[in-house]
């Protein structure tokens, strides 16, 4: 018998005074059990990330009909939580992530060195110091100029070989499953000397830069760091951070690396779910990670335009030139990321260009 058949045929017989009939048990349970699942956070989120996490709160509940009930918690260290699976979601920014797996000795990256002089042969010889750890794969994500742009994010991050490679990396005990990658933001440059920088870049062309920070064993996390000439320099800025001070320096707008968001999920605890609730979390968790691509938009556009106002000197630059110099270089096995999954990820992601 179908439910509203069982409702209506209740409602009758109370009518009729018929008060010793109850629904079968299994329909009782059906209707009032509701699965309660954690969320989980890194502890002093932004409120902008927070509203990410409860995105997917409120989409998986209303997807499952309510009868999902999801608590946002906060972690101190969410690389732990991920590692040993003691929430059933999670979601944070790929770099809190590697953070916090540093601080457990389960990410190390490459120690800054400088090479003796010695013949080409023996420099190719020499090992090349890799990103060690759990967290290895990940840490690449938050490397500059690994994506294009947001689109590449979204639409080839999110491919299943990419996403298969990055759940591969991790140990076969691992406690949750990436699921899904996004974004919550930008970060740009700011120069001293937008002249001097025009003019510096003439003289040497960016591939040939990148590659003397190689060559003289520097890793390529920060590489404008040591780009300077006579004073000259360039920093990578958070805009979203009000401590930034851009009175005499110039903005470059270039998105050279973003905020990358991790979704992930305990297999086990979607395993106890309903076919409809695992369903209803996939489908929210897609939501959320485009709900944090429209919150970093616009929440740029309107800093951008209290930038104009306040008078701040900003230049747009092409980043061709920059993204094809750090590909060839992640792509030819000669830096410490692995050529493979850059090979892979700049395979899925060229038709989003």
């Amino acid at each position: 018998m179908k439910k509203k058949a069982i409702i209506s045929l209740v409602l009758a017989l109370s009518l009729c005074g018929c008060q010793g009939w109850s629904l079968p048990e299994t329909v009782v349970k059906e209707q009032t059990e509701v699965q309660e699942l954690t969320l989980a956070i890194p502890s002093e989120s932004t409120e902008m990330f927070r509203e990410v996490a409860r995105e997917l709160s409120r989409r998986a509940m209303d997807f499952a009909d309510n009868s999902l009930s999801i608590e946002i918690v906060e972690a101190k260290n969410i690389w732990e939580v991920l590692r040993e699976g003691s929430a059933d979601l999670a979601v944070c920014e790929n770099r809190r992530a590697l953070q916090d797996a540093e601080s457990l000795g389960d990410l190390t990256y490459p120690e800054v060195y400088v090479k003796e002089e010695v013949s080409e042969e023996e420099q190719v010889s020499r090992e090349i110091p890799q990103i060690r750890g759990e967290a290895a794969m990940f840490a690449m994500l938050d490397y500059p100029f690994f994506f294009r742009d947001g689109e590449c994010i979204i639409g080839g991050g999110n491919n299943a070989d990419v996403l298969a490679a990055l759940n591969h990396s991790l140990p076969e005990d691992f406690g949750m499953e990436l699921q899904r990658l996004s974004f919550n933001g930008a970060y740009h440059w700011v120069t001293n000397n937008y002249e001097q920088l025009e003019n510096y870049l003439l003289e040497y062309s960016i591939f040939d830069l990148i590659q003397r920070f190689v060559a003289q064993g520097e890793p390529l996390r920060d590489p404008w760091t040591r780009l300077e000439d006579e004073g000259l320099y360039i920093r990578e800025v958070d805009l979203t951070n009000t401590k930034t001070d851009l009175s005499e320096k110039t903005l470059l707008l270039n998105g050279g690396r973003y905020k990358i968001i991790d979704i992930f999920a305990n297999p086990e605890s979607l395993s106890q779910l309903t076919a409809k609730q695992q369903a209803a979390i996939e489908e929210a968790i897609v939501y959320s990670g485009g709900y944090s691509k429209t919150l970093a938009d616009d929440h740029q556009a309107t800093i951008l335009r209290q930038l104009e106002e306040d008078a701040v000197t900003m230049v747009s630059i092409d980043i061709d030139e920059w993204y094809t110099a750090f590909q060839k270089l992640y792509r030819s096995g000669s830096c410490e990321i692995n050529a493979d999954f850059a090979e892979l990820l700049w395979d899925k992601t060229e038709r989003f260009h």
